[in-house]
């Protein structure tokens, strides 16, 4: 299976950061898919320019996001919480496109410093999703305190978020089936 990590948020300092890369690399190393990531500090520039409602590029130009949506199996959205929901810029990129999404799998990880670990942002993005027309993953992944979970050098300190991450995807990819 081929899963797309996006990073949801253009922020600067962005402790997201830390989560997507490492969810990017877990797939890679420890499972049998590949993982590719992207970032909307990236993609927002095709999205902004794009016509409303989701015609994204043509057949013979297609934006950047539409390419990488279109050659995923699944997405996996790590979100952070920015004042109980999800950032503007991620729903910039989603409103960019529509028919490319009809039944992606996509799976859902917040992100936050605080105790809730994004889950408010999770449930706020839930029915822009389902409106597109993803297929939302049973199980989301949550990252609270997130700043207590990396090493000044990135690395995850505990093994219950390794053990955490792999029933994630285990459970993306029963969903896929």
């Amino acid at each position: 299976m081929n899963i797309t990590v996006v990073l949801g948020t253009a922020r600067i300092n962005r402790n997201s950061e830390l989560v997507a890369h490492f969810i990017h690399d877990y797939i890679n190393d420890h499972t049998e898919h590949q993982s590719e990531l992207a970032d909307v500090r990236d993609l927002n520039q095709d999205a902004v320019t794009t016509p409303p409602w989701g015609e994204g590029g043509t057949d013979s130009n297609p934006t950047n996001w539409q390419i990488i949506v279109q050659k995923s199996d699944a997405l996996i959205f790590v979100i952070p919480e920015y004042n109980h929901s999800f950032p503007g810029e991620l729903k910039i990129l989603l409103d960019s496109l529509l028919t490319d999404y009809k039944n992606k799998l996509v799976g859902l990880i917040g992100v936050s410093t605080g105790s809730f670990g994004g889950a408010r942002a999770g449930e706020h993005i839930k029915p822009v999703l389902l409106k597109l027309g993803f297929k939302i993953s049973n199980d989301n992944l949550y990252f609270p305190n997130v700043t207590d979970k990396f090493s000044d050098n990135g690395k995850v300190i505990d093994n219950e978020t390794n053990d955490r991450v792999s029933r994630f995807i285990n459970e993306l990819e029963m969903v896929s089936k």
